[in-house]
């Protein structure tokens, strides 16, 4: 047997969270660290759509912000930049961002089709049921039109049996 340790202490708030869609408190754009962490964030804690769009144009404006102004400065001084090399930590969690929420999209239309085709399905099973329903009735009407018959039958014989004695 094996003993599982549980914290009972409630869980601290990640004060990034609290941050998700807003600028530094400088008003300044979000530097680069600031970035990162509330993209770490929103993947860690989850957001609405709002916070994801919000955060990828803004991490995307700043990305190519930062890219034009080295280029004019290293141009300047005749050195070719490769941009994917630059920021390469904001850029590789940019598109985990980007990713992250399209598999969320993803997985949210795929749970409304499942809500679709199940409801689909129970209809179909209703339908089904009331079918079977609707034939053991007339299974059950035609067995007793039979007996009834029979009953007729049996009653004609007897009739028949009394006038041809």
């Amino acid at each position: 047997m094996r003993r599982l340790h549980i914290d009972v202490a409630p869980p601290t708030p990640d004060i990034r969270s609290a941050r998700v869609g807003r600028p530094s408190n400088n008003g300044a754009t979000s530097s680069k660290e600031d970035l990162k962490d509330r993209i770490i964030s929103i993947v860690r804690n989850g957001a609405d759509g709002g916070h994801y769009q919000a955060l990828i144009q803004e991490t995307s404006a700043w990305l190519k912000e930062q890219t034009s102004e080295e280029v004019s400065e290293l141009s300047r001084e005749l050195i070719v930049v490769d941009d994917i090399s630059k920021h390469w930590d904001l850029r590789a969690l940019y598109l985990l961002l980007i990713r992250y929420h399209q598999m969320h999209k993803d997985e949210q239309a795929a749970t409304v089709n499942l809500h679709e085709k199940t409801k689909l399905y129970q209809d179909a099973l209703r339908r089904a049921e009331k079918r079977q329903q609707e034939i053991a009735e007339l299974e059950q009407a035609i067995e007793d039109l039979r007996d009834e018959m029979e009953s007729k039958e049996v009653k004609w014989a007897v009739r028949e049996k009394q006038l041809t004695m």
